[in-house]
């Protein structure tokens, strides 16, 4: 039996914005799929300590999480899965996503 929450979940609505849309686009694939191809490349590359993918690492990381707010502020509160976000998982993603995107990077 599957048990209903007692807190009525909000409608998600439909993207309508094309701003929203890229924005969405970027924090869901565009952001993650580039991160792991430069970790990938920096964890394999042999050209010194500060290449252009050490530069683009931080750039990425912190482009894809404005993704993620601008998204979240032109009313796509939806997550991949299609529940709704509140303001503070947005927040708990922001930091969560982020801490482990540079303490990834300082490992290496």
């Amino acid at each position: 039996m599957v048990e209903s929450s007692s807190q009525p979940k909000a409608a998600i609505e439909p993207i309508t914005s094309l701003k929203a849309l890229i924005a969405r686009v970027a924090w869901c694939f565009a952001g993650p799929v580039t991160l792991a191809f430069l970790t990938y490349k920096i964890a394999f590359s042999k050209d010194g300590w500060v290449t252009p993918s050490d530069i683009a690492f931080p750039i990425i990381l912190a482009s894809t999480v404005a993704a993620r707010w601008i998204s979240f502020r032109c009313g796509d509160r939806s997550n991949t899965i299609g529940e709704v976000t509140t303001l503070d998982e947005l927040r708990r993603y922001s930091v969560i996503f982020i801490s482990v995107g540079l303490l990834g990077r300082a490992q290496q």
